[in-house]
């Protein structure tokens, strides 16, 4: 996994991919900085880098602000074909792989909300309710934590931020970015207290699912030549859900 991958890293992001076995590709916004830049043609030697992986495996994509191009995410539509979701929209979709369910959501709508309205924050959020099979009522804009922690959703990526950082628990979910545009980032002198790990060098993510209740999730360093920088297990007992009690 990784994300905010640009035209400028095909290199070294291509040859670690093609190093590991990988069953898909998560790819977390902000893609080929960009995609519509020189009438598109900056999209397309990025997409052209990365035809030998993607072309094997799928590759699944959701939008970031470099793909808003005025409110019509114009290429990012034409390119990329996500799996439907009733709504004619491919910025939110879901799948399963193995064991694992995945949800993939677009904070575009929240960050755009002056210029697109309400209507596709309320009909992600209507969605992504009945994805994971919950009715609960919503305010006039609905954030995203609530069905997340009542329903049992176990991991997050989060992208848009240029470093990476992972989150020990909060409010009992666990979230953090593999943000890999550009290295040298500088983090705030006083991390949150959750925060369990930062870096701010070139990098990706390998998860990989072990089986039904345990995930390895490795973070590799490119400016350390492919050093896994951070590494750790996310385990939990089959089914459980947090009840509150």
């Amino acid at each position: 996994m990784t994300g905010e991958v640009s035209l400028w890293q095909k290199t070294n992001v291509r040859k670690g991919l093609c190093q590991v076995t990988i069953r898909n590709l998560n790819i977390s916004c902000d893609i080929s900085y960009d995609l519509q830049s020189d009438d598109g043609v900056n999209g397309d030697k990025f997409m052209n880098q990365l035809e030998p992986v993607i072309s094997r495996i799928p590759y699944m994509v959701v939008a970031g602000n470099h793909e808003y191009e005025d409110g019509n995410f114009t290429n990012f539509r034409q390119r990329f074909w996500m799996p439907p979701n009733d709504y004619e929209q491919n910025q939110f979709y879901s799948f399963d792989l193995g064991p694992v369910h995945w949800v993939a959501l677009s904070t575009e709508y929240y960050g755009y909300y002056e210029e697109l309205g309400k209507q596709p924050i309320l009909a992600q959020y209507n969605w992504l309710v009945n994805d994971l099979k919950i009715r609960v009522g919503y305010d006039d804009l609905p954030g995203l934590e609530k069905p997340f922690l009542d329903y049992g959703v176990d991991l997050g990526f989060w992208g848009h931020v240029h470093y990476y950082e992972r989150f020990y628990p909060v409010a009992n979910g666990k979230y953090w970015n593999s943000g890999c545009h550009s290295s040298g980032t500088k983090f705030d002198k006083h991390p949150v207290p959750f925060s369990a790990k930062r870096l701010n060098d070139y990098g990706y993510t390998i998860l990989t699912v072990a089986n039904a209740t345990h995930i390895h999730i490795q973070q590799l360093s490119i400016d350390e030549n492919e050093a896994i920088v951070d590494d750790f297990w996310l385990s939990k007992d089959q089914g459980l859900i947090d009840t509150k009690e």
